[in-house]
């Protein structure tokens, strides 16, 4: 519970994530105490958002009695997290109105399994992902914008590169931001892709900034 504080303190402003641990079931022992701990460090937050979500597994009615809930306790701000496809039929207006603004996923710009790409093809997708955005007339953040800088091919520090500078081109309209997946890269993600199939060597180089594990494993270098 610190976090937020210290964010706060440094002058950040905070949007508390709230990790629902069962879509289906928001009674859920485990979601209610991500629920409440993000209600007590409210003091030092400007807005929280409820996710990562798929529309299609969703108990809507006790969504909506969760954000109604968290408006109520804190007085601020509040989404739940879909991905933009969600918001692409009737059932994403019914979303769009559970809303006071937007945080939504972007998928994967590129190819991850298997995992390559191209720069220009993802920076298109982030693109497309603000026109979408400037629709919804809300305040929105597309958020998880990322591009490994090993992996597979096309995977490199000068296509992430590439990709980077093109996103920061982007003229994006007034209210719409972008959020950038990871600062640096995971060693965690990097060990998970070397013994499981379901974690990818991509995933792991999605940072701005190289993560080197000291000899023994138990720190990191920067």
């Amino acid at each position: 519970n610190k976090v937020a504080k210290i964010a706060d303190e440094l002058g950040f402003a905070v949007i508390q994530g709230i990790t629902i641990h069962d879509p289906q079931n928001l009674n859920n022992p485990l979601t209610q105490r991500e629920i409440q701990a993000a209600i007590d460090v409210s003091e030092f937050v400007d807005a929280f958002v409820l996710g990562h979500l798929r529309s299609r597994d969703v108990d809507m009615i006790g969504l909506q009695t969760e954000l109604a809930h968290i408006r109520k306790a804190t007085g601020k701000p509040v989404t739940p997290n879909f991905l933009l496809t969600d918001y692409a039929n009737a059932r994403g207006k019914r979303l769009l109105r559970l809303a006071d603004f937007v945080i939504t996923d972007l998928p994967r710009p590129y190819d991850h399994n298997p995992a390559q790409g191209d720069p220009k093809i993802a920076a298109a997708a982030v693109v497309h992902a603000v026109v979408e955005l400037s629709q919804f007339d809300l305040p929105a953040i597309v958020s998880l914008v990322g591009y490994p800088s090993r992996g597979g091919p096309g995977f490199t520090e000068d296509d992430q590169k590439q990709f980077i500078e093109r996103v920061l081109e982007i003229e994006t309209p007034r209210g719409i931001g972008m959020a950038y997946t990871n600062g640096f890269n995971l060693p965690w993600k990097q060990k998970l892709s070397e013994t499981t199939p379901h974690t990818l060597e991509c995933d792991a180089n999605l940072g701005f900034f190289r993560t080197r594990l000291t000899d023994n494993e138990t720190s990191a270098v920067f």
